[in-house]
């Protein structure tokens, strides 16, 4: 009896040998390693909608900080992007609520990647509330956040791969003859 050697023999002999083992060792630690840094390098993402009479904010740092703050959205009669006295060259929303200057110092362009998209975008999200428009909504990505989600998804895989290969490294698998 003759056995036909297949590539799906080779990948699984290579797979099941330590080579294989340590190339899918070194692949779940390179991609926990990005995961690491895209999480590191990455700011807030604010997805913002309206709650009754409350424009809520979540800011979202892929995967372990979220924090949630309301603003009584009709207070709010306008909002501005000023230069931060503190840090020339570094702008942060202003918001008028109830005929105070807010000013959001977290909500910033060093902060908040890609500024100059968001800060129209937010007061376009606020005029849409005044017109009572209650499905308003506004969700603002950091460039880096699905970077993060995506390495400590594939992070995540390529170890729980790793383990059922190395748990089952050494059982002898049964092959069908031909």
């Amino acid at each position: 009896m003759s056995h036909k050697i297949t590539t799906e023999d080779l990948l699984h002999d290579f797979w099941s040998s330590k080579a294989g083992l340590i190339c899918l060792l070194l692949v779940a630690l390179t991609l926990t390693a990005a995961a690491f840094t895209f999480q590191a390098l990455q700011g807030p993402s604010l997805l913002w909608h309206i709650d009754g009479d409350e424009a809520v904010v979540t800011v979202v740092r892929f995967p372990t900080e979220a924090a949630t703050r309301a603003y009584k959205w009709s207070s709010i009669s306008n909002i501005e992007s000023f230069e931060m006295p503190e840090k020339p060259g570094t702008f942060a929303i202003v918001y008028l609520y109830s005929g105070l200057n807010l000013r959001s110092p977290w909500q910033n362009s060093d902060n908040i990647s890609r500024y100059d998209i968001y800060y129209p975008a937010l007061k376009e999200f606020f005029r849409q509330a005044r017109l009572d428009n209650n499905d308003a909504k506004l969700r603002h990505y950091h460039r880096a956040y699905p970077l993060a989600l995506a390495s400590s998804i594939a992070a995540t895989g390529m170890w729980s791969l790793f383990f059922i290969t190395a748990l089952r490294h050494g059982k002898p698998v049964s092959k069908a003859s031909s």
